[in-house]
């Protein structure tokens, strides 16, 4: 439990930082720069991102003094409050660390203050997670500060330089571990689907990495590609109940369901994925049942 006395002390040497302009450069300093990252570049509803505050360019135990505040977006992100976590190793007892959630600024905060025990070694900081609660969304959100100090053992505000992550939030279902993209309804053109994504710079290619027109319909085995957070990224993408990659639900696909179901020609991988409208895993009758209706216009197949 944070005493009173701790409490001032604390106070204290935050407000002696502050005195102290925010980007002094000391004799010789190396080149600091906090850094967010984040373990998902894409996100869908209820999907849980860590958040990590690492700091880098360092390898001297100069530093006594880290404040970070990062803002939440509560519209977008809930923070799971048990899970905010101090990374610094320390002498039990020794430094004065505080960190939690502000609902009322909606703000994860974390303070470090130590003028004994210096801190090492660069590297992480603390971390938590944003559960995503934001759906029906089309949305690049930028995980950035509010506030960063870095002070040396002296009070002296360090120079530094920040480095945020962004995350794209959208309402399509996102397997990142296998690289695959679905919830995709049929007879959508490649013009409409570059909409849904309008954050984000993307290009759609056929299975021989060809740009596809505009006018085409998206089909199943196509890629998405896009630049995010400095690298390029790639995902398959699988439209319901198109289980031959026409991006159309008509005899074809049934055909090519009733092969796999005699074991003439087995279905495999994104197509199989297609295919299995009802999302249990196989392909069996029921799912050819679910295309055929579709196809008469009896029963429209929700995208899984």
């Amino acid at each position: 439990m944070q005493t009173k006395a701790g409490n001032l002390f604390v106070v204290v040497l935050i407000f002696s930082i502050l005195l102290f302009p925010m980007f002094e450069t000391t004799a010789g300093q190396e080149s600091l720069s906090v850094s967010v990252s984040l373990d998902k570049k894409i996100a869908v509803h209820s999907d849980l991102v860590e958040v990590t505050v690492s700091l880098l360019g360092y390898s001297s135990n100069n530093i006594g003094v880290i404040e970070a505040c990062i803002p939440i977006d509560t519209s977008l992100f809930s923070v799971v409050e048990e899970s905010i976590q101090n990374h610094v190793e320390t002498e039990a007892g020794k430094p004065i660390i505080t960190m939690g959630y502000r609902k009322g600024s909606s703000e994860v905060y974390y303070s470090y203050v130590d003028v004994v025990n210096l801190v090492e070694k660069g590297g992480e900081v603390f971390s938590f997670q944003l559960e995503v609660v934001g759906d029906d969304v089309d949305v690049l959100k930028e995980i950035e500060f509010s506030t960063v100090i870095l002070a040396d053992k002296d009070f002296n505000n360090l120079e530094l330089s920040l480095k945020t992550a962004f995350i794209y939030i959208t309402d399509y279902n996102i397997n990142a571990e296998e690289g695959l993209l679905s919830r995709i309804h049929k007879n959508t053109k490649v013009r409409e689907f570059k909409e849904s994504l309008s954050e984000l710079n993307v290009e759609i290619l056929d299975k021989n990495d060809n740009p596809v027109d505009d006018e085409k319909y998206v089909g199943t085995g196509m890629k998405v590609r896009f630049e995010l957070n400095g690298d390029m990224n790639e995902y398959l993408l699988c439209v319901t109940g198109d289980a031959n990659g026409d991006g159309v639900l008509n005899v074809t696909d049934l055909i090519t369901v009733r092969a796999h179901i005699l074991n003439k020609k087995k279905l495999e991988g994104i197509y199989f994925m297609a295919a299995d409208v009802n999302n249990n895993g196989e392909i069996n009758i029921t799912d050819y049942i679910g295309i055929n209706a579709d196809i008469l216009n009896k029963k429209y197949i929700v995208p899984n």
